[in-house]
């Protein structure tokens, strides 16, 4: 019985005919045949190739595990270090909705005498004068008028006239 019915199957699948016309020969007809054999075949290979594509393709199955214990995390985050997701870092603040930050210098990181001109008149074997104006510049913004300042500024230029009176600084 079984092989009655797989013989008429086969039977028809040989006179099985997609691409018939009204006007067929007898070579068209056969080559009607092949095409249709190749067809059906092809059909059937790319169906069996869809098939065992989609059996093999790794699904992700996404599972909300609520307040996990310590251990639990540890464990899912080595099975799935790939795909392990917490839920929780979306809704997370960033940092700038609460931090600000300002940048202020300090005092001596903002002067004049850090600059590279400074340090070109320091270091020139140039004569340096310094003028009244200009002390007053440097020991009112930058240093007290106190004998430190005057020693420090010694130590840098040696011996000026102040004032233009016959003043010194003595280094």
């Amino acid at each position: 019985m079984i092989l009655n019915i797989a013989n008429r199957l086969w039977q028809k699948f040989l006179r099985l005919n997609l691409f018939k016309k009204s006007d067929s020969t007898e070579q068209t007809l056969r080559k009607e045949l092949i095409a249709t054999r190749v067809y059906i075949c092809s059909f059937i290979t790319s169906l069996i190739t869809i098939t065992i594509i989609t059996a093999f393709i790794v699904r992700t199955i996404e599972r909300t595990e609520s307040q996990p214990s310590d251990t639990r995390f540890t464990q899912l985050a080595k099975r799935y270090p790939s795909t392990i997701k917490c839920p929780c870092s979306k809704y997370a603040i960033s940092y700038d909705a609460f931090v600000t930050s300002e940048v202020r210098f300090h005092p001596v990181c903002s002067s004049r005498f850090i600059e590279q001109t400074w340090f070109n008149m320091i270091f020139t074997n140039e004569n340096i004068s310094v003028t009244c104006a200009s002390m007053e510049i440097w020991t009112n913004g930058h240093l007290p008028l106190s004998s430190s300042g005057y020693d420090l500024m010694s130590q840098f230029h040696g011996n000026y006239e102040l004032n233009g009176a016959n003043e010194h600084i003595i280094g």
